[in-house]
């Protein structure tokens, strides 16, 4: 937003507790809250804007689990399958670990 922290905290507040932080999640609420106008440029005022009262009331938990179920859909049946498995290992894993189930060296290039 090229703003001054004391400027985006509440925003980021509000973000974060909406999110637990998680980036992804974080760059597809602000997406959302963009498109709904939450979230908007003022050419009046040359900077970014936000409505921080609707933004907190605003339930957001299923409108961004299907946007990311929206794209994960768009990928294909290799790539769901293989973020299946992923989800399998929790929320971190070894790369080369997913490799194994798919491949008997664990490369990653011959996925």
């Amino acid at each position: 937003l090229n703003m001054s922290r004391r400027l985006t905290r509440p925003l980021a507040d509000a973000l974060m507790t909406k999110t637990s932080g998680n980036p992804m999640f974080v760059r597809q609420l602000m997406a959302s809250l963009n498109a709904d106008g939450l979230i908007f440029y003022s050419a009046t005022f040359r900077r970014w804007c936000w409505d921080i009262k609707a933004i907190r009331e605003k339930d957001v938990a299923d409108e961004v689990v299907d946007l990311l179920v929206g794209r994960m859909k768009g990928y294909g049946p290799e790539v769901e399958l293989l973020l299946q498995v992923a989800a399998c290992f929790g929320t971190s894993f070894d790369p080369k670990a997913l490799c194994l189930c798919f491949t008997d060296d664990g490369n990653v290039d011959s996925i």
